[in-house]
């Protein structure tokens, strides 16, 4: 077993525990209404997305 194996199988599992962790933060949102949570979700997907806008 190489080392990209188990690099690959952990990356795989994190991202599957934040598409978890996003669908309960929609249900969440959804039940109370409330937009904070979308706001605060979009701002790390915008950070994530790197330091430089995109250009259009």
């Amino acid at each position: 077993m190489s080392g990209g194996d188990t690099v690959r199988e952990q990356f795989s599992a994190l991202q599957k525990q934040q598409k978890e962790r996003l669908n309960q933060l929609k249900e969440k949102s959804n039940k109370k209404k409330v937009s904070t949570v979308d706001a605060s979700v979009s701002m790390n997907l915008e950070v994530d997305s790197g330091p430089f806008p995109l250009e259009e």
